[in-house]
């Protein structure tokens, strides 16, 4: 667990009180509700300023599902909420953010044996250095937003936000009395998705021009070079085939994904790696001396290896036609997909699990006992951020009615 300079030396006792005095920064009460600056950017330049770093050519498709309702508007629109987030009040503390965080930016696996199955985070294209704040906010508004979409009522949106806020409390203060190494061995584990609506993502192919594959055989010298010594001598004893797939679906809608095969010694050993199109963070430009990365890819790989839980050995990144991209074995992803089906106690049992796999990324990567200080042991800070999201769910509202108006 981080520190900074100034804190290495306190003991946890000393790092706790540290906490509570960043109290007199920002209340905990002042957390919430979200208020509209007097000067806002105005979302739909900012959404198209994000959308221009995309394939032009699947720019409308992103919009499209975009306009499906204001959850899949949330999803697609992270720019809009990293800008919003910029003009809050937050108290200094900072973690390496998901950047992404929302009740669907989940993977599940298990193990034949096993009863239950071990959550993670999924998408990290957006992931930053930040304040802690700005994760749990996004991650807590979502849950009002998809509650909403799902014909939830008022008092359960706010039970569900109230539940991941004080889940992410509780285990971030679990996780702050853990040793470094059995804070990296721990694993959220629920029976969530035995019970849940996790299905296989469907999958849109085509075949990879033949350009685009002279592309993706010219990166495999740089995506070697960025795996770890022990992987290098086992990936080269593959080779790649010359079929090249594009993949439309897959990760962040706007991007293009590559799916190539490798052969081993036997026709039917073969190695599947993902080639995923990257872009600068959302956050970047409003997070002060934030890391300025040349290549995109190695921002993710980098996150990646300390927040995921089960390391991927063929992860790394390289570059395809001057785009940055993240390479990992291809798995096709188990997710939440249908928010319409988040109610009731699936709702609750789900605040509970990514307020758990937040509350660990952000133990692993900044100050679990100083923000816990901060947090304290009662609800004044739940409280307030359960007021921040209802609110900026409101104000996603208005801003999908003004995205529709402009489509």
């Amino acid at each position: 667990m981080p520190k900074s300079p100034e804190q290495s030396g306190m003991t946890n006792e000393q790092r706790l009180a540290f906490g509570k005095s960043r109290r007199t920064v920002v209340r905990r009460a002042n957390q919430g509700p979200w208020v509209l600056p007097l000067k806002r950017r105005d979302p739909m330049e900012v959404l198209a300023q994000s959308n221009s770093l995309l394939r032009p050519d699947l720019v409308a498709q992103k919009k499209t599902r975009m306009a499906q309702s204001p959850f899949q508007f949330f999803r697609g629109s992270t720019a809009i909420m990293a800008s919003d987030l910029s003009t809050t009040l937050n108290v200094g503390l900072r973690v390496q953010m998901c950047g992404n965080a929302h009740v669907l930016n989940l993977t599940s696996t298990k193990a034949a044996k096993d009863t239950e199955s071990v959550f993670d985070l999924y998408d990290l294209s957006e992931t930053c250095p930040g304040p802690f704040e700005w994760d749990l906010k996004r991650l807590a508004t979502s849950f009002a937003i998809a509650a909403e979409d799902a014909g939830e009522t008022k008092n359960n949106r706010e039970l569900a936000v109230a539940t991941v806020t004080r889940s992410y409390r509780e285990s971030l203060f679990q996780f702050s009395m853990m040793t470094d190494l059995e804070l990296a061995a721990f694993k959220v584990r629920s029976r969530l998705s035995n019970e849940g609506p996790f299905i296989d993502q469907p999958l849109a192919w085509r075949k990879a021009k033949s350009e685009e594959e002279k592309g993706l055989l010219a990166s495999l010298p740089t995506y070697r070079e960025s795996l770890v010594k022990s992987s290098q001598a086992v990936f080269d004893a593959y080779r790649a085939s010359a079929i090249g797939f594009e993949a439309i679906g897959m990760g962040r809608v706007g991007s293009y994904d590559y799916v190539m095969a490798f052969f081993g010694e036997n026709i039917e050993d073969i190695l599947h790696l993902r080639f995923s199109d990257t872009q600068p963070s959302s956050y970047n430009s409003y997070v002060a001396d934030a890391p300025r990365y040349k290549q995109q890819g190695q921002r993710i790989v980098g996150a990646r290896r300390t927040l995921q839980q089960d390391g991927d050995p063929y992860l790394g990144f390289t570059t395809i036609n001057e785009r940055d991209y993240v390479v990992s074995q291809f798995q096709k992803p188990k997710t939440l997909v249908n928010p319409l089906e988040l109610k009731g106690p699936l709702l609750l049992e789900l605040a509970h699990v990514c307020g758990q796999v937040l509350a660990k990324a952000h133990a692993q990567t900044g100050d679990a006992v100083v923000i816990s200080g901060y947090l304290g042991q009662g609800d004044k800070f739940a409280e307030a951020i359960t007021r921040f999201a209802m609110s900026y769910a409101e104000q996603n509202n208005k801003d999908f009615e003004a995205f529709l108006d402009v489509l």
